[in-house]
């Protein structure tokens, strides 16, 4: 790994080398691998180049240098459900990798896939082996949809609140129109039978 160096601090890495020998995918630990992310990631320490990395990226493990799987299993369990403290039927995935790692996902029985399952639990692996897999999952497929509907029905609700509004505007200007054309009418017809009264002007008479 070539590093350039300014003013003691890193700020360019010219070159890396992918470790990709078996004995790292067979034997890196953790540290191993937070040691190697820290080199692919160098410090950054220009507010204009990067403010905030944890707003543009997720951290995660990378897929390429992911541990083997040493140990796989499918079975049937007794799951809790902590909502209501109730038990029921579940199906764990648990997957054991080379250094050690394990993790385990389960699902309730009649929603269980075999592949779902083995899936989900590489992505929980991938994501520092906690919830944030399902937290993610959880925002884009429930939260954040509900999210949109939920502004979508506000702005149509403001959209139809201004067409009502518009409405009763065009109602009250036309009623505005229609008496004060019935009060020319009337004021017209009254100076009509002051004339006819004084002077015996036919009331159809038109000047």
């Amino acid at each position: 790994m070539k590093i350039t160096k300014k003013n003691g601090r890193k700020t360019e890495v010219d070159k890396m080398e992918y470790l990709t020998s078996e004995k790292w995918h067979d034997d890196a630990t953790i540290s191993a691998y937070v040691r190697w992310i820290n080199a692919m990631c160098p410090t950054v320490n220009s507010i204009n180049t990067l403010q905030k990395t944890e707003e543009l990226y997720t951290p995660y493990r990378a897929t390429f240098c992911m541990p083997k799987i040493s140990d796989y299993s499918y079975t049937k369990v007794q799951a809790i459900n902590k909502s209501n403290n109730t038990r029921y039927d579940a199906m764990e995935t648990a997957i054991t990798f080379a250094n050690g790692d394990k993790v385990t996902v389960s699902c309730p029985i009649e929603e269980a896939n075999q592949y779902t399952g083995f899936y989900t639990a590489i992505a929980k692996y991938a994501m520092g082996n906690s919830n944030k897999v399902n937290n993610e999952a959880d925002y884009w497929i429930n939260k954040l949809p509900k999210q949109k509907a939920k502004t979508e029905e506000k702005a149509r609700r403001l959209k139809e609140q201004a067409k009502n509004i518009k409405r009763k505007k065009e109602r009250r200007l036309q009623k505005e129109r229609e008496d004060m054309e019935a009060k020319r009418l009337a004021d017209k017809y009254k100076i009509k039978l002051i004339a006819n009264k004084k002077y015996g002007v036919p009331l159809d008479f038109e000047p």
